[in-house]
């Protein structure tokens, strides 16, 4: 349901008879899962509130057999397949309060197997969207370690079109009756490069991390082009996952086709996956997962209504909610107290809040591109600030500005003296490369890289902390002292941390970078205020990240840089800075250490972020995007890109107007985020011309919009009269 005046309903009931047919009803989204013979499959998806025994006499339960990939989980341990031998064993939920006050119904399906000495936990929260999250808890009650291989966290039925050879516009071809969207690339500085693709009869993985580079966001869409309804999954890891869709064709020999579509959610790595003691459990990590009968729009409200609600729970930093606009300065620019002046002046001018230290503040003199090889040895050089860092940290103050810092806080780099005492930290991958990864499976190490934060905030003063983690793939798979993968214990430890952290710390803002896109996962963000989600800053690729990305995540935990990073070699000042307006501004500066500020550009910056400040942060925590063109990407994107946000009350937002790789536009923009109902001013930043508009006109003839040249924009902002 999308409707802004919704309310959130839960619920949870096992249907009478037994047989542990499971049904989840949370907003307008229905899940059901039972089991079959000895098995427990998915029993079918409704997006319309209706339970598959709404008709008590004749259930509409999904027929396993119709579909590859129909059990609800997939599990395999000490070589032994445990996809059958299920005895399902009760079903229990209760009410909960999450940190931020929102009320989310717990619940759990207790399944034992009868080929192992293994019970499972199915997890699943609802929260009132149509997301809902789930989770596996796997109990020993053996005697002997079980190790686990294969993990699918969640699976089953999807969905099915019966009959496309009835449609004329299908020809027949099963291909077009279900569509893939997914980001193409796992590859850095491509992040967000979003495309629908035909599921084909057959299977198709999306993989990242283990199979695959760690720059493409765990997440994608299944759209039925037949029959409606639109599904979504992310998972909530941030080392190796497959997302796997399989398409089977005519099931059940329907003479005039079936196509019908599972799905596996994949926990993936190098075996054994996990290994359980006798007698104790482990946790999976989260899959967040639903589906609406309605647009991508929709869906994609629905999902950052579920991360805002019940996945990132713990409240920013004051004055931090809706998106403060932040600039940083690191080891490409000249490192020192002069040029922090220099910087912290901009940002002032500019109407940013924050000025952070980045990589390099560790290093001596002309030494600051040793930032990599030296990280672990985080004390402030007092040659490069011979004033101390106190200084700096005051001067930022007296601009206004929070004062933060950067850490690559869980790597040692080959040069520092950390390394050369800890080697026993790093991990050992499986590949045989060396690694500068310290081993957060490590209780010991852990205490460390957490003392070397609490350093930061207590010592130098630090009010934001930006943390990074530039690493390659292959250090994330290794061994662990048990024997099994030691990703997972390294994921668990150090959510764990910064969950610390952020409790211990309320007041300072924790933002999330991985050399730009590498750790995106909502595991990671649970616990983090926003997150970096590319280091590729120049058009036209910055702004089809943005489009991308805000798809995943709502677009106020979403950074976005400008003049940063080789931002300026490409497109007009204002495509630089516009598209970061649709996801958290950031800024680095506008000219050297030492010169002037180019009044006419400053100026264009300032009014910029006063127009995000006015018409966007406000409604920020609950607002909404709208991706008008979302299939943009590749290595040079082309055409026009169409951005929205609005309110939640669909009184006020602002649309941008990006033209891309060689294009230009002339034409209408159909605004999505207005009610057919009053009037609305109705702004063009180019022109600074205003207007009123009754909002039946906007919503029925849109508003005209021209852009004659490559890599240029227009930004228009409308708002409802007399609210």
């Amino acid at each position: 349901m999308t409707d802004d005046r919704r309310s959130y309903y839960t619920d949870a009931f096992l249907n009478e008879g037994g047989g542990g047919w499971v049904c989840y009803r949370t907003g307008l989204t229905v899940y059901e899962e039972s089991m079959a013979g000895r098995r427990y499959v998915t029993a079918g998806w409704n997006g319309a509130g209706f339970p598959s025994n709404v008709l008590d006499a004749y259930h509409t339960k999904q027929n396993p057999g119709d579909y590859s990939l129909p059990f609800a989980f997939e599990l395999e341990a000490n070589g032994v397949s445990l996809d059958y031998g299920w005895v399902f064993d009760g079903f229990e939920k209760e009410e909960a309060t999450l940190e931020n006050g929102v009320r989310v119904l717990l619940c759990r399906a207790t399944l034992r197997s009868e080929t192992l000495p293994l019970t499972v936990v199915l997890h699943t929260t609802l929260d009132g969207t149509a997301i809902l999250t789930r989770k596996l808890e796997l109990r020993n009650t053996g005697s002997e370690p079980l190790l686990f291989g294969r993990i699918a966290v969640t699976g089953g039925a999807a969905g099915i079109v019966r009959g496309y050879r009835r449609y004329v516009s299908l020809g027949g071809d099963p291909s077009a009756a279900f569509s893939v969207g997914y980001f193409d690339s796992a590859s850095w500085g491509h992040e967000g490069s979003f495309s629908w693709h035909p599921l084909k009869p057959g299977r198709l993985s999306v993989s990242g991390r283990y199979r695959d580079g760690r720059y493409r966001h765990p997440a994608a869409f299944l759209r039925n082009n037949i029959d409606g309804g639109i599904f979504a999954v992310q998972f909530g890891y941030s080392g190796g996952y497959s997302l796997v869709f399989d398409c089977k064709a005519d099931a059940s020999g329907n003479a005039d086709g079936a196509a019908a579509v599972s799905y596996s959610v994949v926990f993936d790595g190098e075996a054994p996956r996990l290994r359980v003691d006798p007698g104790e459990s482990a946790f999976t990590p989260e899959v967040h997962i639903g589906m609406i009968n309605g647009d991508l729009d929709g869906i994609v409200y629905e999902m950052h209504t579920h991360i805002r609600r019940s996945v990132i729970t713990l409240p920013p930093a004051p004055g931090s909610e809706g998106g403060i606009v932040e600039s940083g300065m690191g080891p490409e620019r000249t490192m020192n107290f002069a040029a922090v002046k220099h910087f912290a002046d901009t940002a002032a001018a500019c109407g940013t809040e924050t000025l952070i230290i980045d990589a390099g503040w560790y290093c001596p003199p002309g030494k600051e591109g040793e930032w990599n090889a030296r990280a672990g040895d985080w004390e402030y050089d007092r040659e490069l600030w011979p004033e101390g860092i106190e200084a700096v940290r005051d001067y930022i103050r007296s601009k206004g500005l929070k004062f933060g810092m950067w850490l690559d806080a869980e790597r040692l780099g080959k040069s520092s003296e950390a390394a050369r005492v800890h080697p026993d930290w790093l991990t050992k991958p499986l590949s045989g490369s060396g690694s500068t990864l310290i081993d957060m499976s490590n209780p010991e190490a852990v205490a460390w890289v957490e003392s070397q934060i609490s350093k930061l905030i207590e010592e130098y003063g630090a009010e934001v902390f930006r943390l990074d983690y530039n690493i390659g793939s292959a250090e994330m798979n290794y061994r662990g002292a048990d024997g099994a993968a030691g990703y997972p214990r390294y994921a668990e430890n150090t959510y764990a941390m910064y969950r610390r952290l952020r409790l211990k710390y309320p007041g300072v803002v924790f933002e999330n970078c991985a050399g730009g896109g590498g750790r995106t996962d909502l595991g990671m963000m649970k616990n983090f205020t926003h997150t970096w989600v590319s280091d590729w800053q120049i058009a036209p690729r910055s702004a089809t990240i943005t489009n991308g990305m805000t798809m995943v995540l709502p677009p106020e935990r979403v950074d976005r840089l400008a003049s940063g990073m080789n931002s300026h070699t490409a497109g007009s000042l204002d495509f630089i800075i516009r598209h970061t307006l649709f996801g958290r501004p950031t800024l680095n500066s506008f000219g050297p250490v030492g010169s002037e500020f180019n009044p006419l550009q400053i100026g264009f910056v300032k009014r910029s972020y006063d127009i995000y400040k006015k018409y966007v942060r406000p409604y920020a925590p609950e607002g909404r995007i709208f991706h008008h063109t979302p299939e943009r990407g590749g290595e040079a994107p082309c055409g026009e890109l169409i951005l929205e946000r609005s309110d939640r009350d669909r009184t006020v937002g602002i649309i941008g107007v990006f033209t891309l790789a060689g294009g230009s536009f002339d034409g209408r923009v159909f605004p999505r985020g207005i009610l057919p109902e009053g009037e609305y001013e109705v702004y063009f930043d180019n022109s600074g011309a205003k207007t009123c508009v009754p909002g039946y006109s906007l919503a029925n003839d849109g508003i005209r919009v021209r852009v004659g040249s490559p890599m240029s924009s227009e930004l228009i902002v409308y708002k409802k009269k007399n609210v």
